[in-house]
C-alpha cells in the first residue's frame, strides 16, 4: 500500500496542471468548515518525515515500476474490450507480449505495447513494420492519416508516438514536435509515451538548431515528469536546463562573449576545432533569436481560441495533406511556431480520460482521497534536490504568468 501512496504522487507530478482547480473560488462561496486533520494523513507524513533520501528514492523507483505494471494491465483491457480486435488468437498473442518477462522500463513498456498492438490492429501493425524497417518516411505517411486528438487510447498514443519518431527520422523534425505536442497535450496520462515524447521533443528542438525552445521542453519534462526519470537522465536534463537558461537569460552578452573569444583566438592565429565550434555557437544562436523573432511577430493576429481549436481526425498542428510527407522541408513550417507547439500549456483534460484510471485491483493509486494524494505531493516535493525544484516551482509560475496575461 506505501508503494501505492508513493505512486500517487508519481503520477501528481506528471499530471499537467488544469486552471479549473487552481481558480480561486468566489468571495460569496460558501466556506467549508475545517476538518479535523485525519489519522491516516498524519501517520503517512510521519512515515515519509522519517525515510532517508536514499529510502524516498527506492519507494519512488518502487511505484514506478507498480505504474508501468498498471499500463500494462490497461493496455490489455484495451485489447480484450475493443470490440474491433475479434481474433481470439491474435488477441492472445499480443497479451503473451505483455506480460512475458517485463523488464519494467518505460522503453521496455513502449516496445511491447507497440508490439501488441500491432499484433491485434492491421493498420498500426504496418505502420510498426515499416518502422522496424526503417522505412520511416514510408510510416510516417501511413500513420499520419489516422492520427486522431480525440482518442485518448494506448493505440492513439503509440500511433502519434511512432508517426513523431518516424518524422524525426526522416527529416521531419518540426512537424515531429507538432505531433509529440499532440500526444503531451491530449494523452498526458499514457506515462511512458508521453514522458518519453516530452525527452524526444526536446532534443529534436536540439538538432533543428531551437535551444530555446529545446530548453522549454526540457523544464516541462523534469517538471510534468521528473519522478519517472532515473536519476542520471534527470541529471543530465537539469544540466541542459542550466547551460541554455545562462544563454538566453543575456543572449547578447552571450553572443557577444562567444565573438570575443574568437577573436582572441583568431589573434593568436588559432583556427582550430575549438575556434571553429564556437563560430558555430555564435551562428546557430543569432539564427535562433532571429527565428524567435520573427516568429513572435507572426503569432500577433493568431487568437488563442484558434489556436486552441479542436484538430479534426487525421488533422496535426501544420498537417500537409496525407501522404504529403517529404514535400515540405523540415526546417521550414507552414505557419509561424506558436506556444502551444513546442510545450503543452494548462489543458482542459478531454473527457474521454475520465476513466483512465480505473483500477485494476491493488496497487491502484487513483483510490487514494484528494487530501492524502495532495499530502504525498507537498512531501515529495520538499525533498526533491533544490535544482529539481527551483525547474518545477519556475515553469509553474511562467504557466501562471502567462495565464494572467491573456
Amino acid at each position: 500500500m506505501l508503494a501505492a501512496w508513493g505512486l500517487c504522487a508519481v503520477a501528481r507530478a506528471q499530471d499537467l496542471p488544469d486552471p479549473a482547480d487552481v481558480s480561486p473560488a468566489p468571495d460569496a462561496a460558501p466556506r467549508a468548515a475545517p476538518r479535523e486533520p485525519d489519522p491516516a494523513d498524519r501517520e503517512l507524513e510521519r512515515m515519509l518525515e522519517n525515510m532517508t533520501p536514499d529510502e524516498l528514492q527506492q519507494l519512488v523507483k518502487e511505484a514506478m515500476k507498480s505504474r508501468l505494471r498498471v499500463e500494462r494491465q490497461q493496455v490489455a483491457r484495451e485489447i480484450r474490450d475493443a470490440p474491433m480486435y475479434f481474433d481470439p488468437k491474435a488477441k492472445a498473442a499480443a497479451l503473451a507480449v505483455l506480460e512475458k518477462d517485463p523488464a519494467d522500463t518505460q522503453k521496455d513498456n513502449i516496445q511491447r505495447i507497440c508490439e501488441a498492438l500491432a499484433t491485434v490492429d492491421a493498420d498500426f501493425g504496418a505502420v510498426h513494420k515499416l518502422y522496424a524497417k526503417g522505412e520511416y518516411e514510408a510510416a510516417a505517411a501511413k500513420a499520419l492519416p489516422s492520427l486522431d486528438t480525440r482518442d485518448a487510447s494506448y493505440l492513439s498514443a503509440a500511433r502519434h508516438f511512432l508517426c513523431a519518431q518516424a518524422l524525426a527520422q526522416c527529416g521531419q523534425g518540426e512537424r515531429a514536435v507538432e505531433v509529440y505536442a499532440d500526444l503531451l497535450a491530449n494523452m498526458p496520462e499514457k506515462i511512458s509515451f508521453a514522458a518519453t515524447a516530452s525527452v524526444q521533443a526536446a532534443a529534436t528542438w536540439e538538432k533543428l538548431g531551437r535551444q530555446f525552445y529545446a530548453m522549454k521542453m526540457y523544464a516541462y519534462c523534469l517538471a510534468n515528469y521528473g519522478l519517472t526519470l532515473d536519476t542520471e537522465e534527470a541529471r543530465k536534463i537539469l544540466l541542459k536546463i542550466e547551460q541554455y537558461e545562462k544563454v538566453y537569460r543575456d543572449p547578447v552578452g552571450t553572443v557577444a562573449g562567444k565573438m570575443g573569444e574568437v577573436q582572441r583566438r583568431l589573434a593568436e592565429r588559432d583556427s582550430g576545432q575549438v575556434t571553429q565550434t564556437r563560430q558555430k555557437e555564435i551562428v546557430a544562436l543569432l539564427e535562433d533569436l532571429i527565428k524567435l523573432s520573427e516568429e513572435r511577430q507572426g503569432q500577433g493576429g493568431n487568437s488563442n481560441s484558434q489556436n486552441n481549436k479542436p484538430r479534426e481526425k487525421g488533422e496535426s498542428q501544420g498537417q500537409q495533406p496525407p501522404g504529403a510527407v517529404g514535400q515540405q522541408g523540415g526546417n521550414n513550417p507552414s505557419s509561424p511556431m506558436v506556444d502551444s507547439m513546442i510545450v503543452p500549456g494548462p489543458t482542459q483534460r478531454p473527457s474521454n480520460l475520465a476513466r483512465e484510471h480505473v483500477g485494476d485491483g491493488e496497487g491502484d493509486w487513483s483510490a487514494l482521497p484528494p487530501r492524502q494524494r495532495e499530502k504525498l505531493e507537498s512531501i515529495l516535493k520538499t525533498r526533491a534536490p533544490e535544482g529539481y525544484r527551483d525547474v518545477t516551482r519556475d515553469y509553474h509560475k511562467k504557466l501562471a504568468e502567462d495565464a494572467s496575461g491573456r
